[in-house]
């Protein structure tokens, strides 16, 4: 765990990748009430990618998937996110993101136009009132571990082999358990090692630009 453990202090002291400085020079600003005036401009289907300051769940979530961006949000013209949360797909102000503590980008489709947008916004609120994909999230979760997903970063499988072999450390006063330790240690290596010997396109839509 220990790739981990530095990232995640990383962004606990906002150094690296998730320090005010590299995240301004990727577009993104502090959402506090003297920055209100970027959604003005929001068009329906426009993205809202967001990061909090203070998050280990949002902090999780950007470790698996190797970048800055926690969550994402479809803007809409009158000023709403529509978003999948906890509590299920609901539609509220974007304001809400607006407390100082969250950090935001906005992308924009390069081909977007006014009927695009309606049709996007359309669909989203007819998701609105549907619960939380928790499913696909642990699946996603599992895909990106395993190193079936494009998300999935090097560090990510030396984080489990560490931690199984500080496991196996642990336990060298019971060596049916180390054997079992370094039999799940192999067949993981062996799982991600065949596996990555195929490609993984990212499955995002890359017309996207902030």
């Amino acid at each position: 765990m220990i790739f981990a453990l530095v990232d995640y202090v990383r962004y606990r002291f906002q150094r690296g990748p998730y320090s005010p400085q590299k995240l301004k020079e990727d577009g993104w600003f502090l959402a506090d009430e003297s920055s209100l005036e970027m959604i003005k401009g929001a068009r329906d289907a426009d993205i809202l990618f967001s990061q909090p300051t203070n998050s280990f769940t949002s902090w999780v979530v950007m470790y698996f998937q190797g970048g800055p961006c926690s969550h994402v949000a479809t803007l809409t013209k009158a000023g709403t996110v529509v978003e999948a949360i906890t509590s299920g797909v609901v539609e509220r102000s974007a304001s809400v993101y607006f407390d100082g503590k969250h950090y935001l980008a906005i992308g924009k489709h390069r081909q977007w136009n006014e009927e695009i947008g309606q049709r996007v916004v359309s669909f989203m609120r007819s998701q609105v009132g549907c619960r939380c994909g928790w499913g696909k999230i642990v699946s996603l979760g599992f895909h990106i571990l395993i190193g079936d997903h494009s998300d999935w970063r090097p560090r990510i499988s030396f984080d489990v082999l560490i931690l199984l072999a500080t496991a196996w450390l642990a336990a060298y006063k019971f060596h049916s358990v180390q054997w079992g330790i370094l039999t799940v240690g192999a067949v993981y290596a062996g799982t991600v090692s065949i596996i990555r010997l195929r490609p993984h396109p990212a499955p995002y839509d890359t017309a996207v630009t902030s």
